[in-house]
């Protein structure tokens, strides 16, 4: 799918690379790969303007990535990393969150009801973003 070494410099390309960020990539890749792994892929296609999308690629990984978690197989951390694989290898899971992050940037609102694993990810990667135009 993608090597460690490999993900950490996409993530620097992306702007997503933080101290934080690449101590969690260390520490839970071979877990976070295998979540990664194990999250079903959406066939591909165009993605929908967001009111009329019901999920979603990002949504749907979280979903699952929540399962996961829930049957105490996958950490916080672990999630956050598998979404950061994900992101880096599916185009569409990328435009969604990128999506995402501008509305947040924007200060638009969420949709309600978030995944537990989509608000950490989401939070990371706003954190993310405020520390580079606050930096």
């Amino acid at each position: 799918m993608i090597s460690k070494d490999a993900l950490i410099a996409w993530l620097d390309i992306q702007g997503l690379l933080t101290a934080d960020v690449e101590l969690d990539v260390h520490d839970c890749f071979d877990a976070a790969l295998r979540a990664a792994q194990a999250v079903p892929r959406r066939a591909p296609g165009r993605s929908l303007p967001w009111p009329l999308r019901r999920g979603g690629a990002f949504l749907d990984a979280c979903r699952h990535l929540d399962a996961l978690g829930a049957r105490g197989g996958l950490e916080t951390a672990e999630a956050v990393v598998a979404l950061h694989i994900l992101r880096a290898t599916d185009k569409t899971l990328h435009q969604e969150i990128s999506r995402l992050e501008r509305r947040l940037r924007g200060g638009r609102p969420l949709p309600g009801a978030l995944p537990a694993t989509a608000r950490d990810y989401l939070a990371t990667t706003a954190e993310n973003f405020t520390t580079l135009v606050a930096g």
